[in-house]
């Protein structure tokens, strides 16, 4: 970091590979780096940079157990699970509908013609029973099914 800092974003600048400061520091996952070399700053914001540090560790402990219990889908108070709400629930849904090309309410009528036809072909009952054909005891009775 303070090697890139030094450096700038000059231009003329280079690694072996080419990469100038902004790019390494964009590389090494430091955005707000690379956005302070694209400034062009003063030795005085660099200086001001330095102390501060960069990424997560600007979060308070509070907001970082709060970061994280919303990540894991846990109330950040308790660490117990915080189940969504329905109308979150809803939303993903409908957004997971959308994406795939659904539509976001499928009409239960056809869902449930999709499944009977799908249950007469594998040979099932409607109800999801035992299935209505018996299955081959040997491979000759499979073959002799098949002709």
């Amino acid at each position: 970091v303070e090697t890139l800092l030094a450096a700038g974003s000059s231009t003329a600048v280079k690694d072996r590979a080419g990469h100038t400061p902004e790019d390494l520091a964009n590389l090494l996952g430091f955005r707000q780096l690379a956005q302070l070399l694209a400034a062009e700053l003063s030795e005085e914001e660099k200086k001001a940079v330095r102390a501060k540090p960069l990424g997560p560790a600007e979060l308070s402990e509070e907001e970082k157990k709060a970061v994280r219990a919303k990540r894991w889908g846990l109330a950040s108070d308790t660490g117990t699970s915080a189940a969504p709400t329905s109308t979150e629930t809803e939303e993903k849904l409908a957004a997971r509908a959308k994406r795939w090309g659904l539509p976001e309410t499928p009409e239960k009528e056809e869902e449930s013609a999709k499944l009977t036809a799908r249950a007469k072909r594998w040979g099932l009952s409607e109800t999801r029973a035992a299935p209505t054909k018996r299955l081959p005891d040997s491979v000759s009775e499979a073959k002799n099914d098949l002709e």
